[in-house]
């Protein structure tokens, strides 16, 4: 049994607190950091002064709310992504094979357009061939109008045991030949333009180089 001359008293657990508890913490002192402050233009070097230690401490409180929301958040977030990789694994497979499905539906679709461009070459060339002859004969018909003919047209929506499949068109465009694509398809290179300047480029064409700065904070 404990002396209680000698027992020291048991030591309390320090309370967890909530995130709630937290951000009421900070919110308080941010409060009482904010009725002390006042931004004004600048008109001395003193004032100057007074208007840095103003950023430099709303930075640091700011740098630490953002610290402890990592913190807080932390456990979190690390438990969230254990659990969306279980699921993204399990449906690893499903998706290769959606997707497998959508190329060979989408290469089917490619075919049938291709007959379908090929078919309406051949009956535009035989009109224009007709024409001709009758031309040649004598005969001073118009041109006769190409009718598309009738083929199987790629079917938008198609039902299945399990529902309806719909194709939706996807136009995609890839670059083949760089200097044949039209000027306003060109994009400037902002990251290239920014590295020139940051080399001390002062004049580019077509630009407009300035200075924007921004303070930065130091151990005092």
């Amino acid at each position: 049994m404990p002396n209680p001359k000698t027992s020291l008293p048991a030591v309390q657990p320090k309370k967890r607190l909530t995130p709630e508890e937290t951000v009421a913490l900070l919110a308080t002192e941010r409060d009482t950091f904010l009725q002390s402050v006042q931004v004004k233009e600048i008109t001395t070097q003193e004032e100057y002064a007074t208007i840095a230690e103003v950023w430099k401490r709303t930075k640091d409180l700011t740098n630490r709310i953002e610290t402890t929301r990592k913190a807080v958040v932390g456990p979190f977030n690390l438990q969230i992504k254990a659990v969306n990789d279980l699921f993204h694994h399990a449906a690893a497979p499903l998706v290769t094979v959606t997707d497998a499905c959508q190329q060979a539906m989408s290469k089917w679709s490619n075919v049938l357009a291709a007959k379908d461009a090929e078919r309406q070459r051949l009956l535009n060339e035989e009109s224009k061939r007709q024409f001709e002859e009758k031309q040649k004969a004598g005969i001073g018909t118009p041109l006769p109008v190409a009718v598309a003919p009738q083929v199987a047209e790629t079917p938008r929506k198609i039902e299945t045991a399990s529902g309806t499949v719909s194709m939706i068109d996807n136009w995609k465009v890839t670059v083949t030949d760089e200097a044949a694509v039209p000027p306003e398809f060109r994009s400037v290179d902002l990251k290239k333009l920014q590295l020139a300047v940051d080399g001390c480029a002062r004049a580019i064409a077509g630009c407009y180089v300035y200075n924007e700065p921004f303070p930065r904070g130091g151990r005092g």
